[in-house]
């Protein structure tokens, strides 16, 4: 943290999740999930987009998916709107001008940073992260999408 202060190049990296999970927590007003909460739903998400960029790493990433699938159990549900998710990450601070800024799994154990993002790659991700949070979090129906 000391090296990149300014979230610039390595401390970057930490960020793992957290573009959607300030999305998460901003859509739905902050407290109504704690933050590391809303960060394990980004984290999903942040691996979904990441073997939707590139499907070969489906399988390397299995297991972030069934690790972060044993935590997302004890999330209390929360109805999440995909719309108000997008719209709030468009508003995130460490957005690369006008484009979004994400952080996802090169590989397992390493990643990098990517914008430019299709749009519709991240909707899929988001829409996928938050059907397996309604299917094995707090309760059933996690999002609506308008």
């Amino acid at each position: 943290v000391a090296r990149d202060e300014q979230e610039h190049g390595l401390r970057m990296h930490l960020n793992l999740g957290h573009t959607f999970a300030h999305g998460i927590e901003n859509s739905l007003g902050y407290g109504r999930l704690l933050h590391g909460e809303a960060v394990v739903l980004g984290l999903l998400a942040a691996v979904e987009l990441s073997w939707r960029m590139a499907p070969k790493r489906a399988n390397a990433l299995a297991r972030y998916r069934e690790t972060i699938g044993r935590v997302m159990r004890r999330i209390p549900y929360r109805r999440i709107d995909v719309d108000a998710v997008l719209r709030s990450m468009q508003m995130d601070k460490k957005r690369a001008g006008a484009a979004v800024r994400f952080v996802v799994l090169d590989k397992p154990g390493r990643v990098k940073v990517v914008s430019g993002v299709r749009r519709e790659l991240v909707i899929s991700a988001l829409e996928s992260a938050l059907n397996e949070y309604g299917s094995i979090g707090g309760r059933h129906a996690a999002y609506s999408h308008c």
